[in-house]
């Protein structure tokens, strides 16, 4: 692992982030790479980071404030313990946090990118959906989303939620440089849905049969009922203590993603569970 980046926008979700991303680093030995995004529009009268120019202040002297602005606060941030020992760069950019997000990912070819999610709900995730939400479903890089402070010693348990199709198998190798990193128990979950039910002797079976395949060892055979699949992996996390949700996501877009969806889109939103996540083809 050489690089590692976090998106910031100084809220609380993205502390934790950035406390989780400096644990990786500190033990990889990898570059930290800290991102925000002044999202700014001319015509607006609000901007991320407060009122939006006052009558006779030109666009370009305001945006210079706001750069300044979040300068001073990397300053600030870089100057803490916690970052003593790690290698640390910060950009500041201007415009669409998902595009400028999704290009510095390419741009340093980022092994892991860690961010704070408020997760999206209603109307809002409809619409919009959340910053967080949107680079897991594009993302080709692996993408650890967090609500709630954990630490990388913290994660003793991950719950590796599976359909055991040849698909799933590009994830392994991603998921297995994580376990590189994580020291934990691996429980491989499949969950029964009303519309996709196996009977639990049969899904065991064909979980044994994919660890075996794929060299998995030392892994926890487990499956969960439940009405909806992200329901289940949530609930089967809470219900067994699971420190990380790991999952796949198909990318979809268009019309696609509004007829089929995306499971780990879902638990971005809707779980308190940090969940790494990974694009498969």
């Amino acid at each position: 692992m050489k690089n590692i980046l976090v998106p910031t926008d100084f809220s609380k979700e993205a502390g934790y982030a950035l406390q989780l991303a400096t644990d990786f680093a500190k033990k990889t030995g990898a570059k930290l790479s800290i991102i925000h995004v002044i999202e700014y529009y001319p015509t607006a009268s609000f901007t991320t980071m407060g009122p939006a120019p006052e009558s006779g202040i030109t666009v370009d002297a305001f945006t210079t404030q706001m750069i300044k602005k979040v300068e001073k606060q990397f300053e600030e941030l870089k100057a803490k313990e916690m970052f003593d020992g790690v290698d640390v760069q910060t950009f500041v950019k201007i415009g669409n946090p998902y595009q400028n997000i999704t290009k510095k990912i390419a741009a340093l070819n980022a092994d892991l990118v860690i961010m704070g999610s408020k997760g999206a709900h209603g109307m809002d995730e409809v619409m919009i959906g959340s910053n967080a939400e949107r680079v897991v479903r594009y993302s080709k890089h692996p993408v650890i989303t967090v609500k709630e402070p954990i630490r990388l010693d913290g994660i003793k348990s991950i719950a590796f939620a599976t359909d055991y199709t040849e698909a799933q198998v590009e994830l392994l190798s991603g998921f297995d440089r994580l376990l590189e990193v994580i020291d934990a128990e691996v429980y491989l979950l499949r969950v029964n849905t009303p519309y996709n039910f196996i009977p639990t002797r049969g899904a065991e079976n064909n979980l044994r049969e994919f660890a075996k395949k794929n060299h998995l060892v030392n892994v926890k055979i487990s499956t969960y009922d439940a009405y909806k699949e992200d329901a289940g992996i949530s609930a089967f996390a809470q219900d067994n203590n699971i420190d990380l949700i790991a999952i796949g996501t198909h990318g979809r877009k268009g019309i696609m993603h509004t007829i089929s969806g995306s499971i780990a889109e879902d638990l971005v939103n809707h779980t308190a569970k940090p969940v790494w996540t990974c694009h498969i083809k």
